[in-house]
């Protein structure tokens, strides 16, 4: 508990020494210190908070509108709110493996965590060379990331101990090196091999362990690397039972406002199950099942529960942002070929791919929206998971039916 509390401190440290970013988080309303506190990573969670909670709530997103959910990082304020919550809510995947970190590092005791990725099924996905060669070298950027990022949470708890350690460590072994040193050649000859040897025993234990967990590793099949969607959201059936999740926990934290919140929750869910029927009516009535996108590929789990094919440039959290040219003609000529008559791109991307696929095939370009987060534009204008998810059906509606 000493340890925990002495991270808590050091953070709110920094709160008080550095300025918050004028890009901070966004909050429904202004804090009141009599209704609970619930803190979301992204918008499509914060926004099935608002739609429960109304203004019985006090609710904060902590991804700024505009800002990139895979490169986020919290700020010594958002930490502080996490530590302050009642409800704390984030994705559970790779993308935000900081919010793991900052949960293992602070009092979480009083906090009910929600983990989208734990309220349903997660499909795997599948990341090939064919289409991003850089894939794997993005991947490794990422675990290193996020093995620094912890390190930055740990060094001032574990400094002592690893010194100590150290001294202990030099004084033991020292007269046994200088007793074993014709050795030291053949372990220096043997080093590579067996870190090679480590590198393949570690690949066999994950496919031997590759249920579901909360790690959301990743691990390599025939030069093809397999993880989980992390997008659970963008499936409005998925949708609907993280809601209910979120609502269940409120209830339990807030008891005296559960009948509203449980009103709320079925007003909603109703609205979700039209949405539902809504995009079940395109599919069945499309003359075609197969969508392109020009970008990141964020939609496993709608494509899934819907009964589309897809063509994308990059997997779902892919930083790339130039497919190779072997990609570029595949999309093409799939357009081309098949006269498909739209070219997708998500929200917040440079489209720049799109765009250049739009113009080689006269495809006309439109945005696929996956409430990850949504523009400084969208948030002023009061944008919500159902009017954006609304207007996705517009655009699957054109992509399917020519």
């Amino acid at each position: 508990m000493k340890k925990l509390k002495s991270i808590f401190t050091i953070f709110l440290s920094m709160m008080i020494l550095f300025a918050c970013s004028p890009k901070g988080s966004v909050q429904t309303n202004d804090i009141d210190d009599n209704k609970i506190n619930v803190v979301t990573t992204i918008f499509a969670s914060y926004d099935f908070v608002r739609e429960i909670a109304g203004d019985s709530a006090n609710v904060t997103m902590l991804l700024p509108p505009g800002a990139e959910c895979h490169s986020f990082e919290p700020t010594p304020s958002d930490i502080i709110k996490i530590q302050n919550s009642d409800v704390f809510i984030h994705i559970g995947g790779t993308s935000d493996m900081w919010a793991k970190q900052v949960i293992d590092s602070i009092d979480n005791h009083n906090i009910k965590i929600i983990s989208l990725m734990e309220c349903i099924p997660n499909l795997k996905e599948e990341i090939s060379d064919d289409h991003d060669d850089h894939e794997h070298e993005e991947l490794d950027k990422h675990e290193n990331t996020v093995h620094n990022k912890q390190n930055e949470f740990h060094d001032d708890e574990h400094e002592q101990n690893e010194h100590h350690d150290d001294e202990h460590e030099n004084g033991e072994h020292d007269d046994e090196a200088n007793e074993n040193g014709e050795h030291d050649d053949d372990a220096n000859d043997n080093d590579e091999h067996n870190n090679d040897d480590h590198d393949i025993d570690e690949n066999d234990n994950e496919m031997k362990n590759n249920n579901h967990d909360t790690d959301n590793s990743n691990y390599v099949v025939n030069e093809t690397v397999l993880t989980y969607d992390e997008h659970v959201w963008t499936s409005v059936e998925n949708a609907k039972l993280i809601v209910q999740k979120i609502s269940e926990v409120l209830c339990e934290t807030d008891n005296e406002n559960s009948s509203f919140y449980q009103k709320q929750t079925t007003d909603y869910l109703k609205k979700l199950d039209d949405l539902d029927n809504k995009f079940t009516s395109i599919v069945q009535n499309a003359k075609r099942k197969t969508l392109i996108f020009a970008d990141r590929f964020p939609f496993r789990y709608f494509t899934e529960h819907y009964g589309l094919e897809y063509e994308a440039a990059f997997s779902s959290c892919s930083v790339q942002t130039e497919a190779s040219w072997k990609t570029i003609k595949e999309l093409t000529d799939k357009i081309n070929d098949e006269k498909i008559p739209a070219v997708f791109h998500i929200e917040l991307s440079n489209e720049i791919l799109a765009d250049r696929i739009a113009e080689q095939t006269g495809a006309k370009k439109l945005l696929l929206h996956t409430c990850h987060n949504i523009s400084k534009n969208d948030f002023e204008n009061n944008a919500s998971y159902l009017t954006l998810m609304e207007q996705n059906a517009e655009n699957l509606k054109f992509a399917l039916a020519f």
